[in-house]
C-alpha cells in the first residue's frame, strides 16, 4: 500500500520534430500504438500501482493536455513545472508530495515516453525492484538487457549478485558509461556484464531524501521547502520559487552516478525510449524495400527509408536511407544515419524569431 508511481513527462523529444513539439510532445501522442505514449505508460502499471497513487510532472503549459489524456488520476497528483529543469528538481518535487503523504513511500520513477512489451515480465521486474529497495535501503535502477550492438543507449557495468531473493537478477554497480562507439558496444554485448540504461528508478522516498541531501543539498533545501508547503495555500509559490532559482541537471549525474548503494535489475523485456525516427523500425514493419512507412506512401526504387506522414500522399522515386516525415506546416527530410541531428536543426529553428513557433 505504499508503492507509488511518479510519470516524469517534461521532455518535448526534439529528435521527433516535427512531429514532437513543446506545446505537443511525444508522449502526448500516439507515436507508436493507438494510445499516447503517457496513456500506454500508465496502462502499463495496472495491478502493480492504482491511479490513486500514480503521480505526473509535466511542464505547466502540458498539465491540462496530461489531465485530459489521464481522467482517471487525481488532479493534485499531476504537477506543472514552472520551467523545465532536467530530471533532478522533477523528482525532488515528486519526492517532495510523496515524503509528505507517506515517509514510509516507495518510489518508481518512469519516463513518460518509453516503449514496452513483455508486460507480466515488465510488471514482476517493477515490483522486485521495489522488494530490493525497500530491503537496501538502496537506489535501484533497471538495466536492460542489450540484444544488439547498440551506440544510441548509455550502459550500466553491473558488478556483484546483490543477494535479494526475488525473481529478477539484481547487482550492485560498478558504473555507468556513456554511450559507445560500434566497436565497444560489440564488446559490451560479448562480455554480458553491460545493460542498456532504461532511466526507471525505483527506491524508498526517504533514500531519495537522504541522497539528495548528501550529493545536491541545494536541491535538498528546495525539496524540503516544497515538501513544508505541500496541500497548503503556500505550494505553488513554493514550487515556483525552489524552480525560479534550481540549476538544471539530470538525476543520473547529480546523485545516481556518485552514489555509492546503487543496484541495477536486470529488465528481460523488450524496451526503447523511442530516441529519434530511425527508432521507428523497432516498432513498425517494414515492406518488401525496407521502407518503415506510417501514412500514404508510393515509390518506385525507394529503399530503407523513414516515412511518417499525416495523411498527405508521400512519394520518392529512386532514393535510399531517407528520413521524410510530414506535418501540418513542416517537412523534415534527412540522410538516416544523421536522424539524431535533429535535435541540432531544432536548436536553429529556436535561434531564428521567424520559425522558432515551429519548435
Amino acid at each position: 500500500m505504499n508503492r507509488y508511481a511518479v510519470i516524469l513527462a517534461g521532455g518535448v523529444g526534439e529528435r521527433l520534430w516535427p512531429k514532437s513539439r513543446a506545446t505537443k510532445p511525444k508522449h502526448l501522442q500516439p507515436i507508436v500504438g493507438e494510445r499516447t505514449m503517457i496513456q500506454q505508460t500508465v496502462d502499463r502499471l495496472e495491478g502493480l500501482v492504482p491511479p490513486e497513487r500514480i503521480y505526473v510532472v509535466t511542464a505547466k503549459e502540458q498539465r491540462g493536455l496530461v489531465l485530459e489524456q489521464l481522467p482517471q488520476l487525481d488532479g493534485a497528483n499531476v504537477f506543472g513545472e514552472p520551467v523545465g529543469r532536467n530530471t533532478a528538481p522533477a523528482i525532488a518535487l515528486a519526492a517532495a508530495a510523496l515524503s509528505k503523504r507517506d515517509p514510509d513511500a516507495t518510489m518508481l520513477a518512469l519516463s513518460a515516453d518509453h516503449v514496452v512489451r513483455d508486460l507480466d515480465v515488465f510488471r514482476s521486474t517493477l515490483a522486485d525492484c521495489c522488494t530490493a529497495a525497500e530491503a537496501t535501503g538502496g537506489l535501484v535502477t533497471i538495466g536492460i538487457v542489450p540484444t544488439r550492438p547498440e551506440t544510441g543507449y548509455g550502459y550500466i557495468h553491473r558488478g556483484a549478485d546483490a543477494g535479494i531473493k526475488c525473481k529478477t537478477k539484481i547487482f550492485s554497480v560498478e558504473s555507468f558509461v556513456e554511450k559507445p562507439d560500434e566497436k565497444t558496444a560489440e564488446k559490451y554485448l560479448a562480455s554480458g556484464e553491460y545493460y542498456w540504461n532504461s532511466g526507471m528508478f525505483i527506491w524508498t522516498a526517504s533514500a531519495i531524501c537522504a541522497a539528495f541531501e548528501r550529493y545536491m543539498p541545494e536541491v535538498y533545501a528546495g525539496l524540503v521547502e516544497m515538501r513544508d508547503a505541500m496541500g497548503t495555500p503556500g505550494q505553488d509559490e513554493a514550487i515556483r520559487r525552489v524552480y525560479g532559482s534550481a540549476k538544471p541537471e539530470a538525476i543520473d549525474t547529480g546523485v545516481i552516478e556518485r552514489a555509492e548503494n546503487v543496484y541495477t535489475a536486470a529488465g528481460e523485456f523488450f524496451w526503447d525510449d523511442v530516441g529519434s525516427w530511425v527508432s521507428l523500425a523497432n516498432h513498425v514493419e517494414t515492406d518488401e524495400a525496407g521502407n518503415v512507412v506510417v501514412g500514404p506512401f508510393e515509390q518506385i526504387d525507394a529503399r530503407d527509408c523513414i516515412i511518417s506522414g499525416d495523411g498527405t500522399l508521400i512519394t520518392a522515386i529512386g532514393v535510399s536511407d531517407l528520413v521524410v516525415v510530414k506535418t501540418e506546416d513542416a517537412l523534415l527530410v534527412c540522410a538516416r544515419d544523421r536522424a539524431q541531428d535533429v535535435k541540432r536543426l531544432v536548436a536553429k529553428l529556436k535561434a531564428r524569431d521567424d520559425l522558432k513557433g515551429c519548435c
